[in-house]
């Protein structure tokens, strides 16, 4: 049966739920995070400085000129992880290419946060939207994890990379998540210092209801691990039950997609960690 597994892979810094959150939630951003008061996002590999003249891409120089229609002197937001966010000014606008000069810097970088979504990669559609959402949401690292019952072990590297960058452009955060190397069950869970596992014989035991066993954690785990559709095999769960610190959960009463799994799971994790610092505070 589908369901959503949390795995814990220790301590680190956590960046708190910020604005691309509320944006995401609230549905105030549109296409490649427009709205009626912003600029368009872009992100840039390139480092980032005042005064630097740089070159998009040519899928975002496209974009630019075909479908916004920029020109001279209109503004862009353009961002990396390690730079934070600038404002830029189109500065040469031509029939097929565009230049744009940055300003000041809106924003600093972001602290890495360690908040990872380990997942058990699924049909195309589902995984490209579950990917997107995670995004949103403020996942720092994405793990692939290859079950047993793994529904789509081959996956579209460059593809998923550019809709983790798409989805970071819209949601008005300042980094775009890491995508690390594809890992079997058995390598991540030896590896993994902790487990939160979402257990579907759980549903509807309110005493190991996610929030309440987190409660009882005196650490908050960092890393959600998602099967795959058919659940994890009978040996896969065997490891689970065996590994030193696996901590059976729900995520309510019924049992969910895998893909939904991970929605709830990290907006769980984000209400539970925001309202943790508003006590500490």
């Amino acid at each position: 049966m589908p369901f959503g597994s949390i795995s814990s892979s220790g301590a680190g810094v956590i960046a708190p739920i910020n604005i691309f959150l509320l944006r995401a939630v609230k549905g105030v951003c549109n296409e490649k995070g427009m709205t009626a008061r912003n600029p368009p996002r872009l992100y840039m590999s390139a480092p980032l400085e005042p005064r630097a003249d740089i070159t998009p891409t040519d899928d975002q120089q496209h974009y630019l000129l075909r479908v916004l229609r920029l020109k001279a002197g209109d503004a862009v937001l353009v961002f990396n992880g390690a730079d934070g966010e600038f404002l830029a000014r189109v500065v040469a606008a031509g029939a097929k290419r565009i230049t744009l000069k940055l300003e000041s810097q809106q924003r600093p970088p972001e602290a890495a946060g360690d908040l990872t979504l380990a997942f058990a990669p699924l049909r195309r559609h589902r995984l490209e939207s579950m990917l997107e959402k995670a995004c949103e949401l403020g996942v720092a690292r994405l793990c692939p994890v290859i079950t047993e019952f793994t529904q789509n072990p081959r996956l579209n590297i460059p593809r998923l990379t550019a809709i983790t960058r798409e989805a970071s452009e819209q949601s008005a955060r300042v980094s775009v998540p890491v995508l690390e190397d594809a890992r079997v069950f058995a390598e991540f869970i030896a590896d993994a210092e902790g487990v939160i596992w979402c257990d579907e014989a759980l549903a509807g035991d309110n005493s190991t209801h996610f929030l309440t066993r987190m409660a009882e954690l005196p650490q908050l785990p960092t890393t959600i691990l998602i099967g795959p559709e058919g659940g994890f095999s009978d040996a896969e769960r065997r490891l689970l039950l065996a590994k030193e610190g696996v901590y059976g959960v729900s995520l309510g009463g019924g049992v969910l997609r895998a893909d939904t799994a991970a929605v709830v799971a990290l907006a769980l994790w984000q209400g539970f960690y925001t309202k943790r610092l508003e006590n500490e505070s």
